[in-house]
């Protein structure tokens, strides 16, 4: 069975077990599914709301947008867990020659760029998820200002989640010589900038609602 069929209560009992997979980069892709559908009950909520009438079409495109953006985050929870697994497989790789050890250290890059380019996926989808929050700050159901709150944690904490994974792995290519230092430290700025903006975005987000909510 798919990892994301599994029950929640078969989920974290695995996430709390000894085993290597699931972990962090599979929490954080569920931490931001969370996050976008609570943006997304906010959008349908407000729909069902008369007196809001005059933003139906942008709250319908919220509800869209946060639907997809949901799919993907729920894929990714299994396809982060595979790609760790994937990399578990290749250290088991003979290197008795020097053509294995070549093989080895082949797949092993491969092994890692994959780790890392799904929380990278995670992390920019974070910040586009926190962007659709802060879409519906101006104009939203303030009885559910709360949910737009931990929406907006949620998003940062997986967006947080996502960048300290892809730092892990970026540090194992550095150390295994598998990648020039300069564009290892390149995409960490880059990701380094989409972090500082979902915390930036989930900051004004948050104020707003803790105004609201005063």
């Amino acid at each position: 069975m798919s990892l994301i069929h599994t029950s929640l209560q078969d989920f974290t009992r695995l996430l709390a077990s000894a085993s290597p997979t699931p972990g962090g980069g599979s929490s954080a892709a569920l931490e931001a599914a969370l996050g976008v559908g609570l943006i997304r009950k906010i959008a349908l909520i407000t729909l069902g709301k008369a007196a809001y009438t005059h933003c139906t079409d942008r709250m319908h495109r919220t509800a869209v947008s946060a639907e997809a953006l949901g799919r993907d985050f729920l894929a990714w929870v299994a396809e982060d867990t595979a790609a760790y697994e994937d990399f578990i497989a290749v250290k088991h790789l003979p290197r008795h020659t020097e053509e294995e050890q070549a093989a080895y250290r082949q797949a092993l890059g491969h092994a890692l760029q994959s780790c890392i380019l799904i929380p990278h996926k995670i992390l920019q989808a974070a910040v586009q998820g926190l962007d659709l929050g802060n879409d519906l700050a101006p104009d939203y159901y303030t009885g559910t200002a709360s949910d737009l709150g931990l929406a907006a944690l949620s998003l940062k904490t997986a967006a947080q989640g996502a960048h300290l994974t892809i730092l892990m792995n970026f540090k194992a290519i550095i150390a295994l010589g598998l990648s020039q230092e300069s564009l290892v430290q390149d995409r960490i700025q880059k990701s380094q900038a989409l972090l500082d903006e979902a915390a930036a975005v989930a900051g004004r987000i948050y104020t707003q609602v803790r105004k609201t909510l005063s």
